[in-house]
């Protein structure tokens, strides 16, 4: 999602980008990519948002540059060799009933990061699908999660796109 300014005013669109030959279907999109492309359309048709799917040859240099850009200045991340341990130790706390909160806390503890790496690692586990807490749901972050198998993912995904929702 991001900002824009048009007359002094402010709005959000949502972009999805992905390669030429993947929209094109001369090669066949990942499961897991579909599922998230469902995600997106349902969440920006939710909130009323523009929603647009471009390809890789339909960016301007500019518009690219502005996003890699973007993206450099997210923050500070966990290095990728432990994020999926990060995962695994934040999911095994949320399912002891620990609230979110205090699992991210626990979890920045014993892999002895800073406070915005954590949750960094936090955000990058839900959207990577190594913390199984379900989105569909507030997170609240003073209480346990409500954590889920993606059943409810794979179905979206197959009744919005196509496919045996496997």
């Amino acid at each position: 999602m991001l900002t824009t300014f048009r007359q002094g005013r402010c709005s959000a669109v949502a972009i999805a980008l992905k390669p030429k030959d993947m929209l094109s279907r001369s090669v066949e999109m990942p499961q897991r990519v579909r599922e998230r492309l469902a995600l997106e359309m349902a969440y920006s048709a939710e909130l009323s948002i523009p929603w647009t799917l471009l390809s890789d040859g339909e960016i301007s240099r500019p518009l690219r540059e502005g996003l890699e850009l973007a993206v450099r200045a997210v923050g500070p991340q966990i290095e990728p060799k432990k994020q999926d341990e990060y995962g695994v130790a934040l999911t095994e706390l949320l399912e002891e009933g620990l609230s979110v909160e205090d699992a991210i806390g626990k979890a920045q503890r014993i892999f002895k990061v800073d406070r915005a790496s954590a949750v960094a690692a936090f955000h990058h586990g839900i959207w990577h699908r190594t913390i199984p807490i379900d989105i569909r749901e507030p997170i609240v972050m003073s209480e346990p999660a409500k954590l889920t198998d993606f059943a409810w993912a794979y179905q979206a995904a197959a009744k919005i796109l196509g496919g045996n929702g496997e």
